[in-house]
């Protein structure tokens, strides 16, 4: 028999059978794509048809998030972005680097730079690092919202006056208080519609629908000019204003949060950062709060830590404007007495003091920001002077080299010269107590200068003048020291049985930053031919 007979050719029976199972699983395949299977329990089949439909809106939808994304990386979609800005922030010149659209709905622009119009409150804005979350219903808006814009930094450059009247959004019908530091003037108001005067009047024809922007917008087609923000987070602001020496001012550093308030206008809340203003400097911002309106801002009490040594509080207002008006008052503690001055007067001492200031004026005049106060001095030291220097040769009294200061009262004024580019500063009385000694009397610095010389310039231009009278009362035992001739003509015996000498200050100090180099030499004079 043989081992392997010869396998016979499948039946018509099986290949039709065959056939029929291959059709019905063609046909079972493609059913499931559109259908559950017919056996499938109720909820699993409720579920299968869920998950089809969910396919079927995901494809389109991805297809459409693929066309955006494209779209709104396209020039078309930046001019319009950047075109938008410029009226939102009343540029006149706005530039910046492609934006881009993020799968996750982030809008992502490098930088931003900004010149203001004549009427704005800043002259250059710079932004960098500048991200915004757009809600997903602002897709089908023409108004967009955004929660929250985060930039990464801000330099602002203030003008020295304008007027703040709207903020970085527009106002609209529903809510008509909106206001903001960031002007709008200078935007011409859009056209009135025209009048129905019946069926004849003919009707305004569309203009063409040009570049990709109308084309192919998906039905985005944001008007960025009336773009409203509610918050604005800064990693770091830096703000700078005024042009005159005693006007200039700037916040540097600080952590910043913009937030809109729902009646109008907004806070601004920043930590961290250094605050100047003429010669307050070196101050570093713990806390500070400010609400800003069309109007006016109102600063809330900040606190303020002096770099090395000192501690500061202010509060006040500016009155905003063409000519912005502020008013404020800060209290200091154990802070360096040159901190208050120009810093020719930094090589007199190292004391401390302790008082009130108020600060006044305006921004936008040559007089700028006017200093006023009353300080009591807590500690510190003289620093070698020559008028001390004299005492000390003519007494052998060593105290005199470094003489240390028992306590004293003084007020201060400082500010802007009115007539021409300069600063004053003028102490009105000074009382100062030693265990040796005591000083009184009054004092003003002025320099001033033509237009194009900096403040700190020893050009020849530069005017720089000091009047005033410095009276050093002497104790009977340090008096009898002096020779009978240089006593007879500089001391004057007083009723408590003091002496005392005046020293007029009057000159150019420029080139003896301690002003006693006249007098040293009266005295040393005098008393070498004793």
């Amino acid at each position: 028999m043989d081992p392997n007979p010869p396998s016979r050719g499948k039946t018509y029976s099986e290949v039709m059978n065959e056939w029929a199972a291959q059709q019905a699983f063609v046909k079972g395949s493609r059913s499931r794509i559109l259908h559950p299977p017919y056996d499938a329990h109720p909820v699993a089949k409720i579920v299968g048809y869920l998950v089809r439909l969910v396919i079927l809106l995901l494809v389109p939808a991805g297809v459409y998030i693929f066309l955006v994304l494209k779209w709104a990386g396209s020039h078309e979609f930046n001019d319009m972005l950047t075109k938008g800005l410029a009226a939102a922030l009343n540029a006149s010149e706005l530039k910046t680097t492609a934006a881009a659209w993020q799968l996750r709905g982030q809008l992502v622009m490098p930088t931003l730079d900004a010149t203001g119009v004549p009427g704005a409150a800043y002259e250059k804005l710079h932004a960098d690092a500048i991200t915004a979350r757009v809600p997903a219903s602002m897709f089908v808006r023409r108004q967009w919202v955004l929660p929250r814009v985060g930039i990464g930094n801000l330099d602002l450059a203030l003008r020295s006056g304008a007027l703040g009247t709207v903020p970085v959004y527009e106002t609209n019908d529903e809510d008509p208080a909106m206001d903001s530091f960031i002007p709008k003037t200078g935007i011409p108001a859009p056209a009135p519609r025209p009048q129905k005067t019946g069926a004849s009047t003919p009707k305004p024809v569309p203009a063409p629908a040009t570049g990709r922007v109308l084309m192919a917008g998906y039905g985005i087609n944001p008007d960025f000019a009336s773009l409203r923000i509610d918050s604005l987070q800064i990693g770091t602001l830096a703000l700078k204003w005024g042009s005159a020496p005693a006007a200039k001012g700037s916040v540097t550093g600080a952590q910043a949060e913009f937030t809109r308030i729902p009646g109008g206008g907004w806070t601004l809340e920043a930590t961290g950062g250094d605050f100047q203003q003429g010669w307050l400097e070196n101050w570093q911002i713990q806390k500070t709060s400010v609400a800003l309106s069309a109007t006016k801002a109102v600063i809330s009490e900040t606190r303020l830590k002096r770099t090395g040594a000192g501690t500061g509080t202010f509060s006040g207002e500016v009155i905003l404007g063409d000519i912005p008006e502020i008013q404020g008052r800060m209290h200091l503690e154990a802070v360096p007495l040159h901190d208050l001055m120009d810093s020719v007067f930094s090589g007199l001492s190292n004391a401390e003091i302790t008082g009130d200031l108020t600060l006044s004026g305006s921004t936008n005049r040559s007089t700028g920001i006017e200093t006023a106060g009353t300080f009591e001095i807590i500690s510190g030291r003289f620093n070698p002077l020559h008028l001390l220097n004299a005492l000390q040769r003519i007494t052998g009294e060593s105290q005199f080299v470094s003489l240390p200061m028992k306590g004293g009262r003084f007020t201060l004024k400082t500010g802007g010269l009115e007539a021409s580019s300069g600063t004053f500063t003028e102490i009105p009385s000074f009382e100062i107590t030693t265990s040796i000694a005591r000083l009184t009397g009054h004092l003003r610095y002025e320099r001033s200068r033509p237009a194009g010389i900096q403040l700190d310039s020893r050009a020849n231009a530069e005017k720089v003048t000091l009047t005033g009278l410095i009276r050093v009362g002497i104790p009977p035992d340090l008096a009898a020291r002096f020779s009978p001739a240089v006593a007879k003509k500089y001391l004057t015996a007083g009723d408590d049985g003091w002496s005392s000498i005046d020293i007029a200050l009057e000159g150019k100090p420029e080139s003896d930053p301690t002003f006693f180099q006249a007098s040293e030499m009266v005295l040393m004079t005098d008393q070498a031919g004793r």
